[in-house]
């Protein structure tokens, strides 16, 4: 009986060995994968610093570029009669910062939600970019050629008189504050 039971403990401290030296392998294999993964990302790393200074550097020379010439190779791209054609168009028309209903009211364009979720998008990505409009205040866009700078959630365009955004909302009850006002 003791013969049986020292053969089974050989066999399992047999397999046990096999399963040790397997998972070994296995750690090696995991660990030389880890290293070649550590590899790659401080490669991407390297890469995302390059691309990084490359953008702030271009940043540098769009910043040091006359505003006409961005305008002008910006407005170039845009399809006559699209959106952001005809905002430009309004925009110049007004030769002031305006609300996308105004906007669409310029260019001849019924004010529905869907227009001025169009409109909106439209200019916002030119605005993002730096190129063609601004946005100057609080749901204002203005032009970038007329050297506004793009102040993102700002009031600026409330210090200047100009409407809200959604100027076709009714008002909400009680005293209506000056524009001016601090």
């Amino acid at each position: 009986m003791s013969q049986g039971v020292a053969k089974h403990i050989r066999d399992g401290i047999a397999s046990a060995s096999r399963e040790l030296e397997r998972l070994k392998r296995e750690m090696a294999r995991l660990h030389k994968e880890a290293e070649r993964v550590r590899e790659e990302i401080r490669e991407r790393e390297f890469d995302l610093r390059i691309a990084e200074t490359r953008i702030h550097d271009y940043r540098q020379l769009l910043e040091k570029l006359p505003r006409e010439e961005i305008t002008r190779d910006a407005e170039s791209d845009m399809i006559p009669g699209s959106a952001a054609y005809k905002s430009l168009e309004a925009l110049r028309a007004a030769g002031k910062p305006l609300n996308v209903s105004a906007i669409l009211k310029l260019a001849g364009v019924e004010a529905t939600a869907q227009n001025k979720r169009n409109y909106r998008s439209a200019m916002s990505l030119y605005a993002r970019q730096g190129k063609v409009f601004t946005k100057p205040g609080r749901g204002l866009f203005g032009l970038a050629e007329w050297g506004t700078p793009t102040r993102e959630g700002s009031a600026a365009g409330q210090e200047r008189g100009s409407l809200p955004e959604d100027d076709d909302k009714p008002l909400p009850p009680g005293p209506t504050p000056l524009l001016n006002e601090p």
